[in-house]
């Protein structure tokens, strides 16, 4: 057992870095990233015994990522809503203060015009591709990643990337005209 933990720690724990960043362009949220990098880093651990050593562990490691996601999209789709009346209603002094700690922590996330931040329109034109469309979108565009590298991680033929690539591309582009159009991104033909 404690040569499959050093193997681990040779080959899984560098890949850290890379492997947050990825999780927080699918999560965009602090705490369900670092919930997503724990479950695959977790799963990744009980499933080393199958991982080749010598093969691209990254990839690996975002193959499960990307399960871990798509499994726990699924999840919550399919739980229902729990909603506190009370605190809802703010018929209690709990309820007045609730929203002003709300109002305070969304201060705090709104970003300034132009900080390099998605605005919501995008961000939901992004969630609602399909995921395999989404996943190489955030690699190749988001991440920076070539397509052999997206091909790589993603255990996908290298067409079958670029096709998904291009068909997201042009979907994004269907979904965000006006949106484009009203920021200024489209030049008008006069």
């Amino acid at each position: 057992m404690e040569d499959l933990q050093a193997a681990f720690a040779r080959e899984a724990l560098p890949q850290m870095r890379a492997l947050r960043e990825f999780a927080s362009t699918l999560c965009r949220d602090e705490q369900r990233t670092a919930d997503l990098v724990q479950d695959t880093m977790l799963k990744a651990f009980r499933a080393f015994a199958s991982y080749r050593p010598g093969t691209n562990c990254r990839a690996w490691l975002f193959q499960i990522c990307k399960h871990c996601f798509i499994n726990d999209r699924r999840r919550k789709k399919l739980e229902p809503i729990a909603v506190d009346f009370d605190v809802e209603t703010g018929g209690d002094e709990m309820g007045d203060e609730l929203r002003e700690v709300r109002a305070v922590a969304a201060s705090l996330h709104e970003s300034a015009p132009g900080d390099g931040v998605m605005d919501d329109e995008v961000m939901r034109a992004l969630d609602d591709l399909p995921v395999d469309y989404h996943t190489v979108l955030i690699l190749s565009d988001i991440e920076g990643y070539s397509y052999e590298e997206v091909a790589e991680f993603t255990q996908a033929p290298l067409g079958t990337v670029r096709s998904r690539i291009h068909r997201a591309r042009k979907m994004m582009a269907s979904r965000l005209h006006h949106y484009a159009s009203r920021e200024g991104y489209l030049l008008h033909a006069a």
